[in-house]
């Protein structure tokens, strides 16, 4: 069964786009944080409701029968990355809300050689540890942040708000899950709204991924069909007095 790509997103609605995102980051920085545990509550729903079909999809795409076992690489790749990253940001924020923080347990510090601090990301339970025995992820550190610091430099946009920003995401194509996972970063860790350009290879879940995160549409994401990423990258620096090459830095570490 062929997966029908959508139509390209026109570069005349881009202006248009951008405009209203622009807007509703204004009235989506201002949200509390419990209505953005609600509203993550929302796209937790709304993902769920679609992830089946958001698999067969991508079976079909690839020639994987839905049934087959090969189809569990779907699953995984997938829904089951996504709905635990938004699982995941949805307990940062409560930890947020009740303790001004995400939590980080001492026993999951350690020292690194050059001095600076590496904190234990995976497992972060006993389930974690059972699934995937023997495998660990780290975050290490930048230089300066000390366990005495670390707590200050955490959720920075929570104690420190903006006005309102917007973001570009090149969404990769490599594995389903990163375009939202990468979005949901962007809108509750720096507290931006989101133009999400979706890439050809994988541009059939677009649809999908609007109808998932039709909550948040109203604020702070919008989700268009791919352009060439030249050209992407020449309207952004069109509109950020940029050069192509700094665009492209631009959109990848906004």
């Amino acid at each position: 069964m062929a997966i029908q790509a959508p139509v390209p997103t026109a570069a005349g609605k881009l202006d248009d786009l951008v405009a209203r995102v622009a807007e509703g980051s204004r009235a989506f920085v201002k949200l509390s944080i419990r209505d953005r545990i609600r509203l993550l509550d929302d796209m937790r729903e709304g993902y769920r409701a679609v992830a089946e079909e958001s698999v067969v999809a991508a079976c079909h795409a690839k020639g994987i029968h839905p049934s087959s076992p090969l189809a569990g690489e779907e699953w995984l790749s997938g829904p089951v990355i996504v709905l635990r990253n938004l699982r995941l940001t949805q307990e940062a924020l409560k930890d947020i809300a009740r303790a001004g923080a995400p939590r980080i347990e001492r026993s999951w510090i350690r020292p690194l050689s050059e001095g600076r601090l590496a904190v234990q990301a995976y497992p972060a339970n006993a389930l974690d540890g059972t699934l995937l025995a023997k495998h660990t992820a780290e975050v290490y550190l930048e230089a300066g942040t000390t366990e005495k610091n670390l707590r200050e430099r955490q959720a920075s946009f929570y104690r420190q708000p903006h006005e309102g920003a917007v973001c570009v995401v090149l969404g990769a194509g490599n594995v389903n899950s990163i375009p939202p996972t990468d979005v949901a970063y962007k809108m509750f860790a720096e507290g931006k709204a989101c133009i999400l350009k979706m890439n050809p290879v994988n541009a059939y879940l677009g649809p999908r991924t609007r109808a998932r995160t039709s909550s948040s549409t109203r604020w702070s994401t919008r989700c268009i069909s791919p352009v060439r990423t030249k050209r992407m990258m020449s309207w952004c620096g069109e509109r950020l007095g940029l050069t192509a090459r700094r665009a492209s830095a631009a959109t990848s570490r906004c």
